[in-house]
């Protein structure tokens, strides 16, 4: 990943699954992401909330806003407050979709967090066709991007 950044002198952000990697991921990266999956390793959150880059928190495919929100406060409790959330899907009764893109996390995140809020209308939805038109819905809801 070094060598493609200084190649195309492109932003990266990766995924940190492990506090032990940390170091490798911290010397490449320019945004930390953590995933879905590990939104409730609290101490991976506590370690990149005392790091100066920003991190990216997808939502768990099972938490609640609530819980969403309540694991940013790990990072923010430790002085990171470059929080940028990531609304990716969560898993609902619906079984066309690989997941349920939920819109109305956009609004609420912005309102009780203040943070940028971005959607993944790939992950959200794994359907190609859904693409577009969950993406421009994801704009008209406020997200920061896509």
């Amino acid at each position: 990943m070094k060598a493609v950044k200084k190649e195309t002198n492109l932003a990266v952000i990766t995924e940190l699954m492990d506090v032990r990697d940390l170091e490798k991921v911290y010397d490449v990266a320019d945004i930390i992401q953590i995933g879905s999956r590990n939104i409730q390793n609290f101490t991976l959150l506590t370690e990149v909330g005392k790091q100066d880059k920003p991190v990216m928190l997808k939502r768990g495919f099972v938490s609640t806003i609530k819980e969403w929100i309540g694991a940013s406060e790990y990072i923010l409790a430790e002085g990171n407050d470059k929080i940028i959330f990531c609304e990716r899907g969560i898993r609902t009764f619906n079984d066309y979709t690989r997941n349920t893109l939920d819109l109305a996390a956009v609004p609420i995140i912005k309102k009780e967090t203040n943070c940028p809020i971005i959607v993944d209308p790939s992950h959200g939805t794994g359907v190609r066709e859904l693409i577009k038109p969950m993406s421009l819905a994801g704009l008209a809801c406020g997200a920061d991007g896509l």
